[in-house]
């Protein structure tokens, strides 16, 4: 290729308009859920907080001090500007038992950890949907079922979610 029409290929390329396509779009336009992207970590001030909530579970008192390795997703379900935690509790990395994996949604202001759901469910995604300012969450009994969640709705009055 000569150089003059490399140059003009490069500026063609260039001066397209790139939209970037955002976690809650799909190509046409309408929204997506938010599938969770954890973090896992199993010490830090931020796991002491959340380990300690989820250590009177009993699955988790039978496991070794320097486990459960917890994955935390942030997210800011009720448009505050603050994030709740979605944890993972689990073993190793991705993995979890024959129920599915356990997971709980808390809020953290200062020392306080409040809990907001506990579900024990294969996998879980943020709705775009909400209620009562708060969205919902997409629960899935199966890793193989991404059709069928069971919707749980945040209760103003219980202050936590259930299953709708």
């Amino acid at each position: 290729m000569r150089p003059l029409n490399k140059f003009f290929l490069v500026a063609a390329l260039l001066s397209c308009s790139v939209t970037p396509v955002l976690a809650h779009d799909d190509i046409s336009g309408s929204e997506r859920p938010v599938h969770l992207s954890f973090r896992y970590m199993m010490d830090g001030p931020l796991y002491d907080k959340l380990a300690k909530e989820f250590r009177e579970e009993t699955f988790i008192e039978e496991m070794p001090d320097d486990v459960p390795l917890l994955g935390v997703h942030e997210e800011d379900l009720n448009g505050d500007g603050n994030p709740e935690y979605i944890v993972r509790i689990t073993d190793t990395f991705f993995k979890c038992n024959n129920i599915g994996c356990h997971h709980g949604v808390v809020a953290i202001t200062g020392d306080e950890v409040k809990r907001l759901g506990y579900f024990e469910y294969a996998e879980l995604d943020v709705s775009i949907e909400e209620t009562d300012g708060v969205k919902d969450l997409l629960v899935y009994d199966n890793v193989l079922n991404d059709f069928a969640p069971t919707v749980y709705k945040w209760d103003a009055q219980k202050q936590m979610y259930l299953e709708n």
